[in-house]
């Protein structure tokens, strides 16, 4: 008699769909034993979702996670100018009333490899584009990126991605600045993140490639057994 009054049939077939089900999890832990860890965004209110503001665009003379370098900064919706955020339900403009440059302090391992990545729109009826943004890393300056929009087109983000390896720990200043005309036409920044994409200095105390090979050994042994129990 087999349990719930199976059939032997539907009995092997569920247990064999379990056993499969096993099989393909523990694959995918061993896979993503073996697959590198980005961290999480070090960049605080990257997509300007705080505060929250109301109904339009609000100018504002401090923001958390940011300084303000040349006193304001403008939150904006989607109805402000019609264009859609690129995450969230929000948005800053660098040219409230006049170029600003924002900026956040972050520490960083000598030797890990940082990504600094935003997005970038501008205004549609800016008389003076293209505009222009500066991102920095302390003084050095990693480039320039501008927005243009064209006749007969929408507004519409471009992603941007700078690549950092610092020679030594530190507390570096990640700065974006607005470099267009200074007109109330500004660059339109959304979704600001910096990732480390690896640790450059672990510290085990036994071979490094000690865990991860006993750990798929482990699971390999793990998947004969099951297949052997089939």
């Amino acid at each position: 008699m087999y349990p719930g009054g199976k059939t032997p049939g539907e009995f092997f077939l569920e247990e064999n769909t379990m056993k499969n089900s096993v099989l393909t999890g523990l694959i995918l832990v061993a896979l993503l034993a073996c697959t590198g860890i980005v961290s999480a965004n070090m960049i605080a209110n990257g997509g300007f979702e705080t505060p929250v503001i109301g109904p339009s665009w609000t100018i504002l003379s401090s923001v958390p996670g940011w300084t303000l370098d040349d006193g304001e900064i403008e939150y904006q919706l989607q109805n402000t100018v019609g264009l859609t955020p690129y995450e969230g339900v929000q948005y800053a403009e660098l040219d409230p009333n006049y170029n600003v440059r924002i900026s956040q302090v972050i520490s960083v391992t000598g030797g890990s490899i940082y990504d600094i990545s935003f997005a970038q729109s501008c205004r549609a009826g800016d008389p003076n584009l293209p505009s222009y943004l500066g991102v920095y890393w302390d003084d050095t300056k990693l480039g320039q990126t501008t927005c243009t929009v064209l006749p007969g087109q929408g507004q519409a983000w471009a992603t941007y991605m700078y690549t950092v390896t610092p020679a030594s720990d530190a507390d570096v200043t990640i700065t974006f600045r607005d470099e267009g005309v200074s007109d109330s036409y500004g660059v339109l920044l959304d979704d600001v993140k910096m990732e480390a994409r690896q640790d450059p200095n672990p510290v085990p105390e036994f071979p490094t490639t000690l865990v991860p090979v006993t750990f798929i050994i482990g699971i390999l042994g793990l998947v004969l057994f099951i297949h052997k129990t089939e």
